[in-house]
Parts: structure tokens; C-alpha cells; sequence
């Protein structure tokens, strides 16, 4: 098999990705043994997620009904079990059911109404590279020519560094004033 980007020849039909471009292989082994027929799936549904704005209406609907038949009735039962007055029942009914209403129209107003697909393990979305860069980036090498060797007589000595404390060149003065 021959990379359809760089046209080098690959060692096996079984490589993910060509050693010269770093193109990946699986999809043109795959047009290989279909024989070149075209890989595209018809959408089933079933790979198919809701939209975020479904998922959003149907989740404040959730909340509405939830707080509505579940918890206000739950609280009514409470109170009157426990001899309380019922306060707390509108409290809860009014904030499930603008809980779910402002769920909603945050959905509506706020998220995308385009729907997400979702691929299976091992599936790849060839749609998703097409404006992108294809394979790996080019490969980057020196050559040893471009390298040296320090040049004999160039190697510094201990000697010849900086003190190594605040301390040290005074002290060399005044071993220069004892001396005269």
C-alpha cells in the first residue's frame, strides 16, 4: 500500500500512519478492501444525541413536572404529618414550576438547536479533519555536520571565574596593603 499523500511505500497494510507524513492510514485501508467504495454511513438515528436546546426543554419540563406533582404534594403530606403550617407548599410549588420555566427558556434562548453526533469506539469522523492539518508534522533534523566541537585552548578554567563570595575581593585588597 502507498501513502495517498506522500507516496511512500508502507511495510504493511496493517499501519496506522505513514512513516513519511504521518497521514493517517486506517481510513484508506478500510476504501481498500470495500474496494473503493465510500465509507459514509447513513444516519441511522440511533448514533444521534438531542440537540442542547431538546436537552434543555426537556430537562425544564422534567423540573416543572418533578415540582409540581412530586415535591409539592411530598411537603403537603410533611406539614400536615408534622402539624406545621403549610408555608412551604406554594414556596415549592412556585419554584419548581419557574425553575423549569426559566430552564426552558434559557434552552430556547441561549443554546444551540443543532443536534451532536456521537461516534462508536474505534469509529473515526473523517469530516472533522477537513480543514485541519492531515497526519503529523514534518519531521525536524540536524545534521551532525551542523554540530562542533569546543575549540582546544577554550576551556575555562576554575580559576578563571568570578569570586565566588562578596567577600573575596576585599579580602584581596587587604592582603594587597599588608604586602606593600
Amino acid at each position: 500500500m502507498f501513502c495517498p499523500v506522500c507516496g511512500k511505500q508502507q511495510v504493511s497494510n496493517q499501519t496506522r500512519f505513514c512513516s513519511g507524513c504521518g497521514f493517517p492510514l486506517t481510513g484508506v485501508s478500510e476504501v481498500i478492501a470495500a474496494g473503493g467504495a465510500s465509507l459514509v454511513k447513513a444516519s441511522s438515528g440511533a448514533n444521534q444525541v438531542d440537540s442542547p436546546r431538546k436537552h434543555g426543554i426537556k430537562q425544564g419540563a422534567m423540573v416543572m413536572l418533578v415540582g409540581c406533582f412530586l415535591v409539592v404534594p411530598l411537603v403537603a403530606v410533611l406539614s400536615a404529618a408534622l402539624d406545621i403550617t403549610p408555608v412551604f407548599v406554594p414556596i415549592f410549588a412556585i419554584l419548581g414550576f419557574m425553575g423549569g420555566l426559566m430552564r426552558i427558556i434559557y434552552a430556547l434562548m441561549f443554546q444551540s438547536g443543532q443536534a451532536q453526533m456521537v461516534l462508536e469506539p474505534g469509529e473515526q469522523n473523517h469530516q472533522l479533519n477537513a480543514g485541519s492539518q492531515r497526519g503529523l508534522p514534518p519531521q525536524t533534523s540536524y545534521p551532525i555536520t551542523d554540530l562542533s566541537m569546543p575549540v582546544a585552548g577554550r576551556w575555562r578554567d576554575s580559576a578563571d571565574l568570578s569570586p565566588g563570595s562578596v567577600t573575596e575581593s576585599t579580602t584581596k585588597l587587604l592582603e594587597k596593603e599588608e604586602g606593600q
